[in-house]
């Protein structure tokens, strides 16, 4: 009875990964004819501005798209996505949520302090209560598909550190185009500024694959992607360099923001190897 089971076992075992090795065949080929879509009117145009922004909707959604509908046709189920609540999602929320404040308040006054930049204006907390939730819904596009659904299945499939390697690098494609043909790529140093757009999307993807795995849930990540989205990108970013030598260090494609991403990658990199606590 025992070797029975044993088999039946590992039959299921054999099953459950076949179905998963499966189910991102499909994610990743709904992904790439959703965002095939979005950019071609983006790349046409050269701007991320396309059909009044509708583009770049459909861009950052194509993920969550391609998540949610493999998840209803190969789970039957949306639980895969970590859409749900639990004990420990306010406290990983939090954190999300306000790192990237915290590394945008290390970086950008401190490069004004320096002279090497002018920073934009001042805004009231009512402009953050009301812009986050757009940036948020935006946001959650991305975030549903690459870490709600596929960071775990490629963890069950390849282990979590080189399913979030191979991750990584699909996502860092995912930018590709609008880094190379679009306004959203806007560092003059292409080869660096792409470098270090790189080393953040490693970083990056491995901490929030962390967060997803010892959260249970979606929402942090999307928490931390909206919150950087507004603070680094929308607050800070649009400002006057004065200095030549600050166009090697700010924006996403600048060495700042992949200093202070890096540690948070190595960490949850170290981190994994630690016992999951229930």
């Amino acid at each position: 009875m025992v070797h029975h089971r044993g088999i039946e076992d590992t039959e299921k075992s054999g099953n459950d990964s076949k179905l998963d090795r499966q189910a991102l065949e499909l994610f990743f080929g709904l992904t790439a004819c959703f965002a095939a879509m979005a950019y071609l009117p983006i790349v046409r145009s050269g701007s991320l501005k396309a059909l009044g922004g509708l583009a770049l909707l459909l861009l950052m959604w194509s993920p969550g798209l391609a998540g949610i509908i493999t998840a209803g046709l190969m789970f039957r189920s949306f639980r895969p996505l970590g859409v749900g609540g639990n004990s420990k999602l306010i406290f990983w929320a939090v954190l999300c949520l306000l790192l990237p404040v915290a590394y945008t308040l290390v970086i950008y006054p401190t490069l004004a302090v320096f002279g090497l930049v002018s920073l934009g204006k001042d805004h009231s907390v009512s402009y953050f209560v009301f812009v986050f939730w757009p940036t948020l819904l935006t946001s959650l596009g991305e975030e549903l598909g690459w870490r709600g659904f596929a960071a775990p299945v490629m963890g069950r499939v390849l282990g979590f550190r080189l399913g979030q390697t191979s991750l990584r690098v699909i996502w860092f494609i995912f930018h590709l185009p609008a880094l190379l043909l679009t306004d959203y790529g806007k560092s003059p140093h292409m080869v660096f500024g792409n470098a270090m757009f790189l080393i953040s999307v490693v970083a990056l993807s491995i901490f929030l694959g962390w967060a997803r795995e010892r959260s249970d849930s979606v929402w942090p990540c999307a928490f931390f992607h909206a919150s950087h989205n507004l603070i680094f990108l929308h607050l800070f970013d649009p400002m006057k360099l004065q200095n030549a030598s600050s166009t090697w260090l700010v924006g996403e494609q600048g060495l700042l923001l992949a200093l202070v991403l890096a540690p948070l990658g190595v960490y949850a990199f170290f981190a994994s190897r630690k016992p999951r606590q229930s």
